[in-house]
């Protein structure tokens, strides 16, 4: 089975200095945003992350929600995206019923999470990115 990670570590070998991803006035190449990915991935990993776990994902459209998304399929593990759009007690709900062991996710959908009557479901691993990171 092709992993779409593979893809993503191919590009970079052999069209690494060509842009991958244009955001605003930003860009990347396929090389920077593999580096990107294997830092995030090393990260995961350090803190548990192994093949068939299952991280969950809130961002917004941007290129670390593609960051986000790419490192746990390095790994091996399931993504769980959760649209940015649901409303944090729907966000909490396929939180539990995913059985995700990980959360990345943008500050402000941390804040409205931890801010439900039940909070984050327990022994959840939280990973907060802000704005420039």
């Amino acid at each position: 089975m092709l992993n779409p990670a593979y893809f993503l570590t191919r590009n970079a070998r052999h069209f690494g200095s060509k842009v991958a991803v244009f955001h605003g006035d930003q860009s990347w190449t396929y090389r920077e945003l593999n580096d990107r990915v294997g830092r995030l991935a090393s990260a995961l990993k350090s803190i548990g992350v192994a093949k068939d776990d299952r991280v969950a994902i809130i961002t917004d459209t941007e290129p670390r929600g593609m960051e986000c998304m790419y490192a746990p399929l390095r790994l091996g593990a399931a993504i769980v995206p959760i649209g940015p759009r649901l409303h944090p007690a729907e966000q909490r709900y396929i939180l539990e019923n995913s059985e995700a062991s990980v959360l990345i996710c943008n500050r402000r959908f941390y804040t409205a999470l931890i801010d439900l009557p039940d909070g984050l479901p327990s022994g959840l691993r939280v990973i907060v990115m802000d704005a420039g990171e």
